[in-house]
């Protein structure tokens, strides 16, 4: 059984709740305030761009970490820094991925509601990286802190 570090739920209780109430505000919004009328705009097709992009790159994430990969956080896993595929243009792809289908999901409906409440998303993430890279400090040490000074944390040539 996978234990759940106090840490973790820092992260995974109120991302879940982000997630789901932009969801129901993102539905509310298009079904009662738009009156479940789709309009396949310029809004909607970013959205879906940055919905299957996000899709798209936390699929290559994990193929890339393969046995690496977990859903919790947590040391004393045998693993291997992984620093190539996507990861050698940045540290956290799957939480970028994450970012981008979590406020591209409100944008193909147009909802301007669930797009505000699905920002607040990136303040879980961004808490979330900062406790992984503190885990991965104490795993690789040197190896994770030389890594960490020649790429990104999120977005390629950014941050």
């Amino acid at each position: 059984m996978i234990r759940i570090e106090k840490a973790d739920w820092y992260f995974i209780f109120p991302a879940t709740i982000v997630w789901i109430l932009s969801l129901v505000i993102t539905a509310w919004d298009f079904i009662l305030l738009q009156g479940k009328i789709f309009n396949f705009d310029v809004v909607s097709i970013l959205g879906l761009t940055l919905f299957l992009a996000g899709v798209s790159l936390r699929v290559l994430g994990r193929m890339t970490l393969k046995k690496s990969y977990s859903y919790v956080l947590e040391s004393s896993r045998e693993k291997e820094l992984v620093t190539y595929g996507v990861y050698r243009l940045i540290r956290h792809p799957i939480y970028f991925a994450g970012i981008l289908y979590v406020i591209g999901l409100p944008l193909i409906f147009s909802s301007i509601y669930g797009f505000f409440v699905s920002l607040s998303f990136i303040p879980c993430i961004l808490y979330r990286i900062r406790v992984e890279d503190k885990i991965l400090i104490q795993e690789f040490g040197e190896e994770y802190l030389k890594y960490k000074k020649h790429t990104k944390k999120l977005i390629p040539y950014i941050c």
